[in-house]
This record gives C-alpha cells, sequence and structure tokens, in this order.
C-alpha cells in the first residue's frame, strides 16, 4: 500500500501539467478565432490587404488608392500587393481581364500583365 502513494502522486501531477498545457492551447486557438473575426488574418479575397507580412500589408489606404486609379481602365474585379508601394489589381476591359501594376507612391500605372 506505501508503494502507491507515489505512484498515485506522479499520475496527479502529470494529470494537472497535461490539463494546463491543454487550457492554453485552447486558448491561442480561441484567441486565433476571435482574431479571425475581428478581420485578423485574411479568410478570403477582400480587398483590404491581407494578412500581415512582416509589416508589408499596412491598412493605410494604399490598396484603395490603387484601386481608384484602376477604375479609369475599366471595372475592378481583384487588388493585392505585389511588393511594398506597388499593388496589382485585376480590371476587366473591352479586350477582356488585364492586371494593371500601380506605384501608389507615384500614383501612376507601371504595367500591365
Amino acid at each position: 500500500m506505501k508503494k502507491i502513494w507515489p505512484l498515485l502522486c506522479a499520475a496527479m501531477i502529470a494529470v494537472s501539467v497535461g490539463g494546463e498545457a491543454h487550457a492554453a492551447m485552447f486558448q491561442d486557438r480561441g484567441s486565433q478565432e476571435r482574431g479571425k473575426e475581428r478581420g485578423g488574418p485574411r479568410g478570403g479575397n477582400d480587398r483590404s490587404g491581407g494578412g500581415d507580412r512582416g509589416g508589408e500589408n499596412r491598412r493605410d489606404g494604399r490598396i484603395e488608392r490603387a484601386i481608384r486609379i484602376a477604375e479609369s481602365r475599366g471595372r475592378v474585379l481583384d487588388a493585392g500587393q505585389q511588393s511594398g508601394s506597388i499593388f496589382w489589381v485585376r480590371v476587366a476591359t473591352d479586350r477582356g481581364r488585364v492586371d494593371l501594376l500601380i506605384d501608389t507612391d507615384s500614383g501612376r500605372i507601371i504595367g500591365e500583365r
């Protein structure tokens, strides 16, 4: 009977440590889900700039500016960040779909693809 107490104590410690780890994992998962509800990491095709990639995608209005510039060529279908201040905007034109590359610093269309 005396040998069972150390085993019982070890089992109780293992269960409590495992329970804390499970609770911490659940809290992390819950905070990630709440972040998605508040507009956190991107879940679909939106024009907000998407998730944070090293501070590159800031919500500072640059993508909206690129969309306004591209609207002069046709109906905007989709948009995203290429790199830095360069954004691509997909536009439906009379020639079909065109991807425009727009430099938001200068406000110019710098290319098509």
